[in-house]
């Protein structure tokens, strides 16, 4: 009960005021329709509407109210209008990545090379206005035996791979005029010979469909892969940097537009197959106590309301990726997967690969990568630029965040 306690003693003071404030407007971005009572003239109870702004980007939701910023008067104009220029950017930087994307699959069409599109675009088709979901990075899938030709071909096209190319093994970053790229060969936290998944893309691949968001058509997964995929996605962040509003309002708006009994019984094999039955509940039962999400589901029932809670506060103190709590988030990464040597040296690994540059330009060095990151580690202590006893909280925060992850059904590594 320790992790659930810390949960609620830090959040305390968060869910009363702006988070709340901002569930409360989310709700009436989306469901304008669906008021609830105790929400009734809820914005003229709003104390600090910057707050509610800061917090809205930490949580990767800040353009959603782009709408509903147009028929309703905050008491700050100047603010206001801040804020509506903001949703007008975010709108620009929809279609700037719609015709990247565009431009991508063009390419890779060119070169016969089939891909879907994961996650962004994908995810904003199910939102009423798909444009004002915040965008990130395009992410896209390509076959195993096309990866490797994938990689070359955007690399001849101008496209610039990230220093730490690859390294966790299920995709390879690039970035060309600003706009970041992830071509996938498998998903996170699916270790590599997990032959369900496996089987699973090679399905999605031989049956993917088209969708349109705007206007704009491109390739994607069938819905119950797209769906199996959002919880995947939350998954990975929750049992590791942390996660925002986003994470869970992608999954709520599939629900809303595919989750019925078909679509369902499609995916329920994988999600049992990854043990990840509980977290599908949990995340379910968030967007369905806090984010407005009513539509009958009898086939994801409800979680337990207590940790649900815990759920909401994690992601109110975390915020997305973890932007919010940046302190000694590294080493808690780490210890957070510090229960046997061996985790200790796969960390200390991959830390190594990302931080030593030559390993990055020469394969032969990855190996050790691992003396390289115990030494960094070493060097910064003897320097006094961390501490044994922060490294101690640390590993106590680190392991506690880990525990909560595993009670609300998240699962490490897919295997």
């Amino acid at each position: 009960m320790a992790r659930k306690n810390s949960i609620r003693n830090t959040t305390e003071q968060v869910l009363p005021g702006a988070f709340s404030d901002v569930l409360r407007l989310l709700r009436s971005c989306l469901y304008p329709e669906r008021e609830r009572p105790e929400d009734a003239g809820w914005e003229s109870r709003v104390s600090d509407w910057g707050a509610v702004r800061k917090e809205m980007r930490a949580q990767a939701v800040d353009a959603l109210p782009g709408m509903w910023l147009r028929t309703h008067t905050l008491p700050d104009a100047e603010l206001q209008t801040a804020w509506q220029r903001d949703c007008l950017a975010s709108q620009a930087t929809f279609l700037r990545i719609a015709q990247a994307q565009k431009e991508l699959l063009a390419l890779l069409e060119e070169n016969s090379i089939p891909a879907v599109i994961l996650k962004g675009m994908t995810s904003a088709e199910a939102y009423p206005q798909p444009s004002l979901r915040r965008m990130g990075d395009i992410d896209f899938l390509v076959r195993r035996e096309d990866y490797d030709r994938a990689n070359r071909l955007l690399e001849e096209n101008g496209f610039r791979p990230e220093e730490n190319q690859d390294i966790d093994g299920h995709h390879a970053g690039y970035s060309k005029n600003g706009i970041e790229y992830e071509c996938h060969r498998r998903f996170g936290s699916m270790s590599r010979d997990n032959r369900i998944l496996t089987d699973l893309l090679e399905k999605g691949m031989d049956q993917r469909e088209t969708m349109s968001a705007e206007g704009i058509v491109f390739p994607c997964l069938p819905a119950y892969i797209h769906g199996f995929s959002l919880l995947l996605h939350i998954n990975h962040h929750l049992s590791r940097t942390g996660l925002g509003l986003r994470h869970f309002l992608d999954w709520q708006m599939f629900l809303e537009k595919y989750g019925n009994e078909d679509v369902w019984e499609e995916m329920r094999p994988i999600v049992e197959a990854t043990d990840l039955t509980e977290l599908a509940r949990f995340a379910t039962s968030l967007c369905r106590n806090y984010l407005g999400l009513s539509k009958e589901m009898p086939f994801l029932p409800e979680a337990d309301r207590a940790l649900t809670a815990d759920l909401l506060a994690y992601v109110a103190f975390k915020g997305n990726l973890g932007i919010k709590d940046r302190r000694g988030v590294h080493y808690r990464d780490y210890f957070s997967e510090v229960r046997d040597v061996k985790g200790f040296f796969s960390r200390l690994q991959r830390g190594g690969v990302t931080n030593w540059k030559a390993a990055q330009r020469h394969r032969l060095l990855r190996p050790f990568a691992w003396i390289y990151q115990f030494f960094l580690i070493t060097g910064r202590l003897l320097k006094g630029k961390i501490s044994l006893k922060s490294m101690g909280e640390d590993r106590a925060r680190g392991v506690n965040d880990a525990e909560f992850a595993r009670l609300v059904g998240a699962r490490r590594m897919i295997r």
